[in-house]
């Protein structure tokens, strides 16, 4: 699954459940939770879906974005890359031997 997939995915489920959250708290609270949705507990609820739906907005607007620098992995040789260490000869400085 791509990077992109999954952030779409992420960013729907955010939308989704903050738009719940958001708009109907007393079905989120009463009806998914069992919880009594008094009143302080309903700005709760809005307020967490408000933050749900600004997470999913700003998922969606990076999905398109390439990878930056630093979340690439750098390309470290292993013992199954350069095939010495696995031979009757001494460990080798190249990768990591087991």
């Amino acid at each position: 699954m791509t990077r992109k997939t999954v952030l779409t995915i992420a960013a729907t489920v955010a939308l989704a459940i903050g738009l719940i959250a958001a708009l109907v708290p007393g079905f989120l609270l009463h009806g998914l939770k069992a919880a009594v949705p008094d009143p302080a507990a309903l700005v709760m609820a809005r307020t967490a879906g408000v933050l749900l739906i600004a997470v999913g907005i700003q998922t969606l607007l990076v999905r398109r974005h390439p990878d930056s620098p630093t979340s690439r992995q750098p390309d470290i040789p292993t013992a199954r890359q350069c095939g010495r260490c696995f031979g009757a000869g001494p460990r080798c400085n190249c990768c990591f031997c087991p």
